[in-house]
């Protein structure tokens, strides 16, 4: 089954081979030809989708399909190869001296200034008392470079242009449009074809009287109906509420064709407290889910603490790429996630994390666009809302230390239903069971198909547009900063970044000096970032600069981690010096590692998000800062502590001060995975691969918790 939407003469880039594609053969396999030396180049449809999700195959597109099509020269070498009249020609040879005047005159740029003497200088050697505005100049010598310098491009059409307006008398024309109207737009519900025969009766009767012989044909009649507005048209002749059914927007049902046309993103801070490693509680996770209107299929998620810009970026990122980690990292999962591709619209609430600039920004790069819901109308995103009430029913009840959503079911007993056992890990791959091999096989009655079976057949009808360059994706998928360039590079998070290619921008003649320029950070490794070159249009990697490595190295270091060490070096100045922040993180990763368990929920949840470092920073442990210092240091920070990139909501701290590290259950007990044996920690592409082992007391915790399907989809 085909999933991938391609044409003919599109061109991709596959392993750095620049082809385009020419037909599906027999065994439908996709049949490219070699730019470079017109050879045939044949791909299986499942290894072009292995080599998009490597970052090694994409469409071509942007400068780069400029800069080729540009390339391509026209066969025409004179103006008397045209077959066309001399007038023409001559229009056109005056268009072409223009044009050809600008290009020897050694201009790189095409500013209006810098015309005006090449236009008056043209002027006076043809003798051309109309010359061409600068703007309109502009506009041939881009026709021109644009067409491979054809002379067709520069050819007028005045030749082809018809009479203009109505040609007919005024008190015909008037009683054309006033009988028209009032046979159509009444209650009668007059077709075309009555309108017309009365129009014509109308129009013989009045000749005979005048002497004139014009009598309007079906086709004007068709054309002057076409013209009404129809919301209009449809509350004159059925009633203003058929038409406010038809035409106005509508609250909770929206209206799909196929996948990707619709996306609904939202929000659930779910009723469960997960645990971290060794037991201890921390807090209740958030989920993001990237829902498909059309096939009800969710098709990106994202698991965590964070309410921020950068989740849901990470949950529109998982629900780009083709997830063909699940075989590896889940074995015991049965079905597949068939989900990748970008959305053409998305539509979310008024969140802050969804109507962040950096949200905006992303999608803008990506070429999707995205609407808002208006305030407190849950219905116009019916579809995703009805979805979490399916997801909570249907898992989360069932997992161990959910805290109820009603007030009084909460107990001061410890019940062994509410003790939390499930760490974020184990809550992740749950998730992914439940959504692959229940929700989206089950029968789903707003659709009144399977999730699953629904997706597959509609890719098979409209296919999935291919992945752009990797290099616009990884732009895409960071948060974006803009900041002024120097000599010394560019500063970002007391972090500072320099190399060759900042030196390229500055020289550039595209560069602003007092200005300032795009910057793109990823918030899961700050060792490198991405500028924007004005000059060539496009990102570029820039990595830290050897004097700031020197101080404290950022590869591997998360946003998080890098902005609690700075606000602790704000809130402790007797303790560090500015610079210092090797200090900072290395007194972190200690008080991290600690199994003490702050009573502060915020402390917890902190520690969480601060995670485990991919790599010991060589920085001695400040001794006179203690744990406690520490802890009281976080406790006082403010609730948004990454001031837009990582918020933490206010809510009811006393939500999980009962749950202790007390030992779970030995029911439950036997299911998790030993405190020394290591559990999958992340679900990117090239994550690794779980064992074996805990595969299965995956899969027998959730058998055990009712994660095999209990009745169809009966939400939506």
């Amino acid at each position: 089954m085909s999933s991938i939407a391609l044409f003919r003469d599109q061109y991709l880039r596959i392993e750095g081979r620049m082809v385009a594609f020419e037909r599906r053969d027999a065994c439908r396999n996709l049949v490219f030809l070699d730019v470079a030396n017109s050879s045939p180049f044949v791909v299986r449809e499942d290894e072009l989708l292995d080599l998009m999700a490597r970052g090694q195959a994409y469409r071509v597109g942007g400068a780069e399909e400029r800069a080729f099509k540009e390339g391509r020269k026209s066969d025409l070498t004179s103006l008397a190869q045209l077959q066309v009249d001399e007038d023409l020609k001559a229009r056109t040879l005056r268009r072409v001296t223009y044009v050809q005047a600008w290009e020897r005159s050694g201009l790189k740029t095409r500013k209006r200034q810098e015309l005006v003497p090449v236009i008056e200088a043209t002027a006076a050697v043809l003798n051309d008392r109309h010359p061409p505005q600068p703007g309109t100049l502009q506009s041939w010598i881009t026709e021109w470079e644009k067409s491979g310098r054809d002379f067709q491009a520069l050819m007028d059409r005045i030749a082809q242009r018809g009479r203009r307006g109505s040609q007919q008398k005024l008190d015909a024309q008037n009683l054309f449009d006033e009988t028209v109207e009032g046979l159509f737009l009444n209650s009668m519900q007059y077709d075309v074809s009555n309108v017309y025969r009365q129009v014509r009766d109308v129009f013989t009767r009045r000749n005979r009287l005048t002497g004139d012989t014009w009598v309007p044909s079906y086709s004007t009649v068709y054309r002057k109906i076409k013209t009404y507005d129809r919301y209009v048209a449809t509350a004159n002749r059925k009633g203003v509420a058929v038409a406010d059914r038809i035409y106005r927007p509508k609250t909770g049902h929206v209206s799909t064709e196929r996948h990707h046309e619709r996306t609904e993103l939202d929000l659930l801070k779910t009723d469960l407290i997960v645990v971290d490693k060794d037991g201890n509680p921390i807090d209740r996770p958030v989920v993001i889910i990237a829902y498909d209107h059309f096939s009800r299929m969710p098709v990106g998620r994202y698991i965590g603490f964070e309410q921020s810009v950068a989740a849901a970026i990470e949950c529109i990122h998982h629900a780009t790429y083709p997830k063909t980690y699940v075989k590896e990292k889940y074995p015991d999962i049965k079905g597949a996630w068939p989900c990748w591709g970008l959305s053409e619209n998305y539509f979310a609430d008024l969140g802050s994390q969804f109507v962040a600039n950096d949200f905006s920004a992303m999608l803008k790069l990506l070429g999707c666009n995205i609407t808002f819901a208006a305030r407190e109308t849950p219905n116009d995103k019916a579809a995703i809302e009805r979805f979490f009430g399916t997801f909570t029913r249907s898992l989360v009840r069932y997992i161990p230390g959910r805290t109820f959503e009603d007030f009084y079911r909460r107990r001061n007993e410890e019940a062994v239903e509410m003790q939390p056992v499930v760490t974020l890990e184990e809550l992740d791959y749950l998730v992914h069971r439940w959504i692959i091999d229940v929700y989206s096989q089950q029968f789903h009655t707003g659709i009144n198909d399977a999730p699953h079976r629904r997706w597959l057949e509609s890719v098979a009808r409209h296919h999935i547009i291919p992945l752009p360059e990797p290099e616009v994706l990884k732009a895409a998928f960071c948060l974006t900063t803009h900041r002024r360039l120097f000599d010394y590079g560019v500063r970002i998070n007391n972090l500072i970044y320099n190399g060759p290619e900042i030196a390229s921008i500055r020289a550039s003649p595209a560069f602003n000096p007092g200005g300032t320029v795009m910057c793109k950070i990823d918030p899961k490794d700050l060792g490198a970032i991405q500028v924007y070159d004005p000059g060539r249009e496009r990102f570029v990697t820039v990595q830290q600069s050897p004097g700031s490595r020197r101080m404290f190295d950022a590869r591997g270091v998360t946003l998080v981690q890098q902005t609690l060490a700075l606000k602790l070096i704000k809130a402790r100045p007797e303790k560090y010096s500015e610079d210092n922040v090797a200090a900072a993180h290395a007194d972190l990763q200690r008080y991290i590692q600690d199994k003490h368990v702050p009573k502060d929920r915020k402390v917890r949840r902190l520690k969480a998000a601060y995670g485990v470092p991919k790599h010991q920073i060589p920085s001695p442990i400040n001794p006179a800062l203690s744990d406690l210092s520490i802890s009281d240091a976080l406790e006082h920070l403010p609730d948004s502590v990454l001031a837009g990139e990582f918020t933490i909501p206010d809510e009811d701290d006393n939500i999980g001060q009962d749950f202790t590290a007390s030992a779970p259950t030995p029911e439950v007990l036997e299911l998790l995975p030993s405190p020394t044996e290591p559990v999958a920690s992340d679900l990117s592409a090239s994550g690794t691969n779980s064992s074996a082992s805990s595969a299965a007391r995956f899969a027998e915790m959730a058998r055990r918790m009712g994660v095999t399907g209990r009745g169809g989809n009966k939400d939506v």
